[in-house]
């Protein structure tokens, strides 16, 4: 899906989040499949989550 080899994906999880630049894609590919991933997998918080 996301044409990165497994060095990469083992990065992502040692970072414990996707790339940002791999957002796009993996959403795209969930909403064909009628589902749904949360922001935080790519490290985004909402704005009240931030502030504090």
């Amino acid at each position: 899906m996301t044409n990165r080899n497994a060095k990469a994906v083992s990065m992502w999880r040692t970072l414990g989040k996707f790339p940002w630049h791999t957002q796009m894609t993996i959403t795209e590919e969930l909403r064909k499949r009628k589902k749904a991933a949360p922001g935080a997998l790519w490290g985004m918080t909402k704005q009240s989550e931030a502030a504090s």
